[in-house]
């Protein structure tokens, strides 16, 4: 059996780390954007981990070959940033959507790493093969998934 003194040991430990939990839940509500009075903090997502500061297209003249159509190309520029404190690799896609917002055609992109808490710039080349795609499309997206 415990003595007193063993109890009251024991006490003044957990207390010590109940304060400890304590101050690193603190820490990650003010870093991290906690639910705040008690109720349950919101689920991060992976939209979360960054931001696309810029995406900018520039179209290419069409790419023939002889008389024959081989393609129409896309130079983009993608600036993101990092928001998390951890390292991210983002792999993209771009997306070639119609007046409706549907999709037309999409095209990879390499993986981005991006370090954490900052900012990278990253440019590529797209290309829709098909000509008939070429006419349809009205606007130029990018999405990511976060690994």
């Amino acid at each position: 059996m415990n003595t007193e003194k063993e109890i009251n040991e024991l006490k003044e430990k957990f207390d010590e780390l109940e304060s400890k939990v304590d101050r690193v839940i603190d820490w990650v509500n003010e870093n991290f954007g906690g639910g705040g009075g008690g109720g349950a903090a919101e689920e991060a997502t992976s939209d979360d981990l960054y931001e696309v500061v810029s995406f900018d297209v520039k179209k290419k003249p069409a790419e023939m070959v002889g008389e024959f159509w081989s393609g129409q190309s896309y130079a983009w520029k993608l600036t993101v940033k990092n928001t998390s404190p951890q390292k991210i690799t983002l792999i993209g896609t771009v997306v070639f959507l119609d007046s409706d917002g549907f999709d037309v055609e999409s095209y990879p992109m390499e993986a981005l790493e991006v370090k954490a808490n900052s900012t990278q710039t990253n440019t590529g080349l797209a290309r829709i093969l098909q000509q008939h795609s070429v006419s349809q499309v009205k606007e130029i997206t990018c999405k990511f998934d976060v690994r």
